[in-house]
């Protein structure tokens, strides 16, 4: 009876074994069916298992025309976590899909050894046109406290997105940079107190936001600039006093005040010409900022 019974066990392990190897064999060559969906299903479920014998069709899914059958591999690549899964998906920071790019930042940071994985694929991530992806590599390059990553993100503190300067600050914060965590809070006013840190790192980040095309970061970063003394906001902001928005008008003749005596007698006339604005608002800080002006001299 005894025997009787451990045959059936035998017998139902390899049944089991067996409905298995059906089920991963059926996984394998829904790889390459027509339905792409039906790929990706297939390619996440094998990432589940970790089974050895699909990690090359996996990688090669990484070349897929699909964008989800390649998020799917890059997932399942992410749950083997291997070393040659590292260079294809480093490939993948390049991918035309902002969202592929992301995710691959994404698992190549949650690879346990370091060592693995390049620092150049995750600091050209920081240039991504995908704000989350700037931001995973940023929080990567952080955890990871790697002294290399310093400089690349201390470029990036200028950052358009709120949330990515904050995520850049507290991974700086990690690197034994905490001063920059302590300007940074995801607000326009993140450009003024850069400029204010007058640390000349910051002069070539806040001049490109200055000739972008958002206002609100443009006067922001010439608020910046002026608090370093840069006679290249002058031109910004005196087009600006002539802004459709009273809001930009009122920004512009605050920065102005802020100049100092040295440029002083190349405010003072847009200014007293701005002091005819039909805007309260603007008259206000324009009386302000000449007064800052003229206590300056």
């Amino acid at each position: 009876m005894a025997i009787r019974c451990r045959l059936l066990d035998l017998e139902l392990v390899m049944f089991d074994k067996f409905k298995e190897e059906r089920e991963i064999q059926g996984y394998l060559r829904a790889i390459s069916d027509a339905d792409r969906t039906k790929a990706a299903v297939a390619i996440r479920a094998l990432g589940t298992r970790r089974e050895p014998q699909a990690l090359e069709p996996i990688m090669q899914a990484l070349k897929d025309e699909n964008k989800d059958v390649r998020n799917a591999a890059i997932w399942a690549l992410g749950e083997y976590s291997v070393k040659q899964a590292v260079e294809p998906l480093v490939r993948k920071l390049k991918d035309t899909d902002s969202d592929v790019r992301a995710n691959a930042a994404k698992i190549l940071g949650e690879y346990r050894n370091t060592n693995d994985v390049p620092l150049e694929g995750l600091i050209l991530s920081l240039q991504d046109a995908n704000p989350f992806a700037r931001a995973v590599a940023a929080r990567t390059l952080g955890k990871w406290g790697k002294h290399a990553a310093v400089e690349p993100l201390i470029n990036c503190l200028a950052d358009p997105e709120p949330e990515v300067r904050k995520v850049v600050a507290k991974a700086l914060k990690r690197l034994g940079e905490p001063s920059w965590n302590n300007l940074i809070f995801g607000t326009p006013n993140d450009f003024i107190q850069l400029g204010a840190s007058r640390d000349s790192r910051m002069e070539p980040l806040l001049l490109k936001l200055m000739h972008g095309s958002n206002w609100r970061m443009q006067i922001a970063a010439a608020q910046g600039l002026a608090r370093m003394n840069n006679p290249k906001v002058l031109p910004v902001l005196l087009k600006a006093l002539g802004h459709k928005s009273p809001e930009v008008r009122t920004a512009a003749a605050q920065a102005m005040g802020t100049l100092g005596s040295k440029y002083a007698p190349f405010a003072m006339d847009p200014l007293l010409l701005a002091m005819e604005d039909e805007n309260e608002g603007v008259r206000q800080a324009v009386v302000s900022a000449l007064d800052k002006l003229d206590a300056a001299k």
